[in-house]
């Protein structure tokens, strides 16, 4: 948890970053962080690790709170080639391949986007 949170807390656009839930047991180790960022933005951090994997969705989104950009690895979208890796612009409806699901790739892209606007 603490590289999640320094890695949000070092992303140039933070302002706070707040942990919304933890759990921490034998058989699955939760995170969850919401970040406020600049230009009333807010980015939200999920990551679950399981005996099955690892489970994640990184998601920002507007002060209207409309998606701008989320990753996941939720195994909704089985045709697009990086399946279950998979993201989303603008809408839930918009889905695309996702190369690298790292959080500092969404960072990274998150970045590039809202400096766009």
């Amino acid at each position: 948890m603490s590289a999640l949170l320094t890695t949000l807390r070092e992303f140039p656009l933070t302002k706070e970053v707040e942990l919304f839930d933890r759990v921490s047991e034998p058989d699955r180790d939760m995170t969850y962080l919401k970040a406020t960022l600049t230009g009333g933005y807010t980015l939200y951090v999920r990551e679950l690790y399981t005996s099955d994997g690892k489970f994640y969705s990184y998601h920002l989104q507007d002060i209207d709170n409309k998606v701008v950009l989320r990753y996941g690895n939720a195994h909704h979208y089985k045709n697009i080639a990086t399946s279950p890796h998979h993201k989303h612009f603008g809408s839930l409806k918009e889905v695309r391949p996702l190369e690298d699901p790292s959080l500092e790739a969404f960072l990274q892209e998150s970045q590039s986007l809202l400096s766009n606007k």
